[in-house]
């Protein structure tokens, strides 16, 4: 094999090994660039989904509490009603008495 033979195999095999070094250097960019990309929009989207849930769980207790002053309204009305009933049983009681 001639002199320019070889000059032209190595030009190839350099070139060819600077075109897979830019290709690898290229790609690792855009991965690091598309990875930054992803982890930004991860921590938006990680924030916007807590603020859904403290919203919601603000809600819960708020209805949570509503539930006990309801219950505690309903025990109440129901020992007045008991409380009225037994008035009412010792008036008829008393006006029995005086009729």
């Amino acid at each position: 094999m001639s002199t320019e033979a070889w000059i032209t195999i190595v030009v190839a095999v350099v070139t060819g090994a600077c075109s897979i070094a830019g290709v690898i250097l290229s790609n690792n960019k855009a991965n690091r660039e598309m990875t930054a990309k992803m982890d930004k929009q991860q921590a938006v989207f990680e924030a916007h989904v807590s603020e859904k849930i403290d919203r919601l769980t603000e809600k819960v207790e708020a209805h949570n509490k509503l539930i006990d002053r309801t219950y505690a309204l309903e025990k109440t009305s129901e020992l007045q009603g008991a409380e009225q009933k037994r008035l009412n049983e010792r008036l008829k009681a008393l006006e029995g008495r005086g009729a």
